[in-house]
């Protein structure tokens, strides 16, 4: 409170001022300047505490960095160097305002009777400036502090690199962490460089990537795009230990498949939210039916049935529920040129392979249907009975039915394989001729599950495969197996000679968890396998214990999973390792023991492709290990593996001694949950 009179400041609870001895009264306007200056000393308090605070708390955090890696050490010091010359600037506005402030009141307030002698105006004026200085001085102080920060938290980068990869064909992108290993094991590879991801944390990790999009776990779950270097945070609401799966289909990814305490949600990519609770076993991957805003999701397997599953079908627009299918043994959506259609088989149709066909409203079109395939213009081809063929449009009527055939043996898009005149043919859906590849005897097999539409990696010709095996030819002897083909963009025609049905035998695969666990093993492109032990729809589900025993839901036992599937690609041998007869034991027992196969694994490898060596007399080796794998068939395994192996032995016979720069081999470190995959391919 001031005196009126003098404007002396008067002491609290003082009746007269100590100066002139006038009687104290209080103005409104005296009230105003006394609150003013209380909050002006609390603010000051306030802040001086918590720039106090401030200082203590940086403390730590810096020796912390310091002690992480020389990387944070350089970090710390341009952090310190930036808020130096930051609060410096800072400090001489604050010091020139301050000065400013002083001479302002050291003339207007020199004297009492100066003081006194102002107007009103003036005095308002006075009050008016000092405020306004005290905000400006405030904005300085606030903005030097988001200056401070934002430098800070650019250069709070930890030191750790992803860096991304991808095969110039492939779907999935592969990472090598800066702090993982002393190699980087892609750059001997045949994969692109996409990008280097920067971690803000010192144990960020990469949690899955696809296309353009990579999934990283950086104090937070983000979505980087490596085209557009954007940073999407996801509000997943899980830690970093949790599983989690892209989903996409023809290129674009839609969503994410996040697993927590046992079961999945399905996060949408678009809506930035989840769609579903967790309450799934999972969700159809590479599904035709994502791209028209449907996703299929299914259950555990009936316990009296392991083939059996309860489906249902998501509308992602509305995010409800527009169809459920109990006790299905499959439901999924196959789409072609934009046209979308659902198919299921019932648990009683395993045996005939029979399927029943939806619209995409999921409206009842056949049933009993034996083969089929969608044409480019989105009409459907069936076949009931393998001799004929009917072509559909998408509400379900019949635009026409073909003459009877011999037998059919394929449907895929726009063609047609028949047995037709003594001969196998393709033809199109108007039953023109494409092409006559060879007379028909009752010595060949069709197989069915490795014909098909496809790019072959040996002649990079996009279009129609069929396999057939002559059983009148020795196996083992060129010509036993043909893969027909036709160009669809090409119009090519030909034949490739193989001595046994390409593709990788025997591999099995071996899971040690920690403690006794039910595991679930799903693979990325299911369509290529051949043959499966037990018997895989969808995915195994097995209970499995440390030592590698494994048990079905009806509890046999099985000592791996097995299967066969179709070859990925041709090796052109560049490296690898030339081996005889003679030192094939010696060969196999060392490369194994370098990969980290144990005894039992090495034993079981080498009884299997031991006497191929030996027969060869003189070999090319080449091992296509994990990275390669997972390009081509990647396994989805839940929960997800501390360490992973995948081993696949590619043998060549050669005529003689081959000079060949040999292949580096990685060692293979055994943590926590181990899975260990091995098989190969003879050429």
């Amino acid at each position: 409170m001031f005196c009126i009179k003098c404007g002396e400041k008067v002491p609290e609870g003082a009746e007269y001022c100590v100066k002139c001895g006038t009687k104290v009264t209080t103005s409104e306007k005296e009230e105003k300047i006394e609150k003013k200056e209380e909050l002006k000393e609390e603010k000051a308090k306030a802040e001086k505490e918590e720039n106090k605070s401030l200082v203590k708390k940086e403390e730590p955090n810096k020796t912390a960095n310091v002690n992480n890696n020389n990387n944070k050490t350089a970090n710390v010091n341009n952090n310190k160097t930036a808020i130096i010359i930051v609060l410096t600037v800072v400090g001489g506005i604050v010091v020139i305002c301050i000065l400013a402030l002083l001479i302002w009141l050291f003339v207007v307030k020199k004297s009492v009777d100066t003081y006194k002698s102002l107007s009103e105006n003036t005095k308002n004026m006075f009050e008016e400036t000092i405020d306004k200085v005290g905000d400006k001085v405030e904005d300085i102080i606030d903005k030097s502090e988001e200056i401070v920060e934002d430098k800070v938290e650019q250069n709070n980068k930890s030191g750790v690199t992803i860096s991304l990869y991808k095969q110039a064909d492939g779907n999935y992108i592969f990472s090598y962490n800066s702090n993982d290993y002393n190699k980087n094991v892609y750059e001997q590879g045949q994969y692109i460089k996409l990008d280097t991801y920067e971690c803000n944390s010192y144990n960020c990790k990469y949690k899955d990537g696809a296309i353009n999009k990579v999934l990283i776990y950086d104090n937070d779950y983000i979505l980087y795009d490596v085209n557009t270097k954007k940073e999407t945070k996801l509000n997943l609401n899980i830690d970093s230990s949790n599983d989690t799966k892209l989903i996409y289909y023809d290129k674009v990814v839609y969503g994410i498949e996040v697993y927590k305490n046992g079961k999945n949600a399905y996060y949408d990519l678009n809506k930035l939210k989840y769609i579903t609770e967790f309450k799934y076993s999972g969700f159809n991957f590479n599904d035709g039916s994502i791209k028209f805003n449907k996703l299929i999701a299914y259950d555990d397997p009936d316990e009296e049935n392991p083939f059996e599953h309860n489906y249902y079908i998501y509308d992602l627009k509305t995010e409800k529920v527009i169809f459920e299918g109990k006790q299905l043994n499959i439901l999924q959506g196959k789409e072609f040129n934009n046209h979308l259609y659902f198919v299921t088989m019932n648990s009683s149709d395993i045996e005939k392979n029979s399927y029943n066909i939806y619209n995409d409203k999921f409206e009842l079109l056949f049933e009993d249907v034996k083969k089929y395939g969608i044409t480019d213009n989105g009409n459907i081809m069936i076949t009931k009975d393998n001799k004929s063929f009917s072509t559909y449009n998408e509400k379900g009527n019949l635009i026409k039915t073909s003459k009877e055939y011999s037998e059919i043996k394929l449907i895929v898009n726009n063609y047609v394989a028949v047995i037709d005149d003594g001969y196998l043919k393709l033809i199109d859906y108007n039953e023109l001729e494409i092409a006559k590849f060879t007379q028909w005897n009752d010595k060949m097999i069709f197989h069915e599950l490795l014909s098909g539409y496809f790019t072959d990696y040996t002649t990079k010709i996009h279009g129609v495969y069929l396999v057939v095996e002559d059983e009148s030819i020795e196996e083992g002897v060129k010509g036993r197996s043909k893969e027909y083909y036709y160009g669809t963009e090409t119009k090519q025609t030909g034949v490739i000679e193989l001595e046994y049905i390409g593709g990788y035998a025997k591999p099995v695969l071996y899971l040690y968890p920690e403690e006794t666990t039910n595991i679930e093993v799903s693979f990325e492109n299911s369509n290529v396998l051949t043959t499966t032990y037990p018997k895989y729809i969808n995915k195994w589900n097995v209970l499995a214990s440390p030592n590698g025993d494994l048990y079905d839901i009806n509890g046999r036992y099985y000592y791996g999973l097995y299967w066969e599937e179709l070859k990925n690609h041709d090796i052109d041998f560049k490296e690898g390792f030339y081996v005889t007869k003679e030192n094939a034991i010696k060969f196999l027992e060392e490369k194994l023991e370098i990969l980290g196969f144990n005894n039992r694994e090495a034993n079981e490898f080498i009884m299997y492709w031991l006497p191929v060596l030996e027969a060869n007399g003189q070999s090319l080796v080449y091992f296509e290990l994990t990275n390669e794998r997972e390009a081509y068939n990647k396994l989805n395994i839940k929960p997800t593996p501390d360490s992973l192996l995948r081993v696949a032995i590619h043998v060549k016979k050669v005529d003689k001694k081959i000079d060949i720069k040999e292949q580096y081999l990685p060692t293979f470190k055994r943590i926590g949950f181990t899975v260990i995959e091995w098989g190969g391919v003879i050429h």
